[in-house]
This record gives structure tokens, C-alpha cells and sequence, in this order.
């Protein structure tokens, strides 16, 4: 029983913690375009759209 509820813990756990990373990347990226260190917003546009996937 126990070996197959720990591959989705694991599985559950990577898509959070891969959620987190990217929402910490958005941020970064979208206080590094508000002050202006990144003139062109590639990167913005780049992480909004992983953002946006499913």
C-alpha cells in the first residue's frame, strides 16, 4: 500500500515546489522590469508564459 502512495507524494511535491520556483521567478523578474534593469522584457514575457500553461 505504502509503495504506491509515495511516488504521488513525491510527484505532488515536485509540481509544488516547481510552482513555487516559477511564481518567485515572475516576481523577480517583474520587480527587475519595474525598476528598470531589464529593458527588454524577453524574460517577462518568457516566465508569464510558463506562468500561464495548465
Amino acid at each position: 500500500m505504502m509503495q504506491n502512495i509515495a511516488p504521488h507524494r513525491i510527484l505532488a511535491g515536485f509540481i509544488a515546489l516547481s510552482a513555487l520556483l516559477l511564481t518567485i521567478l515572475n516576481v523577480m523578474c517583474q520587480r527587475l522590469v519595474m525598476s528598470g534593469l531589464i529593458q527588454n522584457r524577453l524574460v517577462f514575457d518568457y516566465v508569464n508564459d510558463i506562468m500561464a500553461l495548465p
